[in-house]
């Protein structure tokens, strides 16, 4: 479309993902990133794989991050408690889309191995798509109706995350999440899987964990954080101590669209 329809000056495409691991056709897209003036894409490990994939334009592939505010974001989250939450659990939280990509069906089973151990938890997921009545049927199945919990969309998710003990990322893969960067300014610990680009935005051990790419590995990285309160409260430090708004990402893109 921006090629065959729009008319400027420069023409600038974005990459918002891991573009090897989501499957795209290089086929497809090597023609019309021919006749883009530049490709951008959100962390360094999806910008050295465009690089990979299409070395030809290497000179012409940037990386520019999410542009986040964390004093809008932080404001937000102290608009309201969210009345789902139960004081006396333990509340999870998750946000995404309900597709393939983000490993809700994972989520669910990694509930279901924390109910079983005896875990006194609630695990509520923001976000709807496609796969939500098979979402619902595997909650059926695996028997965490009462500890698992589809939200649907909420226009305010941060003062759900302020208010969790913990942001699980489910993923299958990548680019740069955003809710990410909102746990890490809300001081949300995060158990996140080791999917390719994770450590690009998570530091394993100091905000969050990063766990092995399965329901038993979420389940374990959510165990390990509910028991060890001191490796918690150090990740709940770290992140204070830390400035993750992204502001100053603006000026990058206007740089690039001032480029001649």
């Amino acid at each position: 479309f921006i090629r065959d329809k729009v008319k400027a000056r420069r023409k600038i495409v974005w990459v918002h993902n891991d573009y090897r691991t989501a499957g795209y056709s290089k086929a497809d897209d090597a023609p019309y990133f021919d006749d883009m003036d530049a490709i951008v894409s959100v962390s360094a490990e999806c910008v050295e794989v465009l690089r990979q994939e299409f070395p030809q334009h290497s000179g012409k592939i940037h990386c520019i991050e999410n542009i986040t505010s964390a004093s809008s974001v932080r404001k937000q989250s102290e608009l309201f408690f969210p009345e789902e939450y139960d004081k006396n659990r333990y509340n999870i939280l998750s946000v995404g889309r309900m597709h393939p990509q983000k490993g809700f069906d994972m989520a669910v089973e990694a509930a279901s191995i924390l109910k079983k151990r005896g875990c006194c938890f609630r695990w509520y997921l923001i976000g709807d798509g496609p796969l939500r009545s098979r979402l619902e049927q595997k909650i059926e199945q695996f028997d965490v109706a009462d500890c698992f919990c589809l939200l649907g969309t909420r226009l305010n998710p941060y003062a759900y995350i302020k208010n969790s003990a913990l942001l699980v990322q489910s993923s299958l893969y990548e680019g740069k999440s955003v809710v990410l960067d909102e746990a890490k300014m809300l001081c949300t610990p995060i158990v996140a899987t080791a999917y390719p680009t994770v450590r690009d935005q998570v530091n394993d051990g100091d905000e969050g964990l990063i766990t092995e790419l399965s329901s038993e590995g979420i389940a374990e990285g959510i165990l390990r954080l509910m028991e060890d309160r001191k490796s918690y409260e150090h990740i709940k430090k770290y992140l204070a101590a830390h400035d993750y708004g992204k502001e100053a990402e603006g000026e990058k893109y206007m740089e690039l669209l001032d480029s001649d």
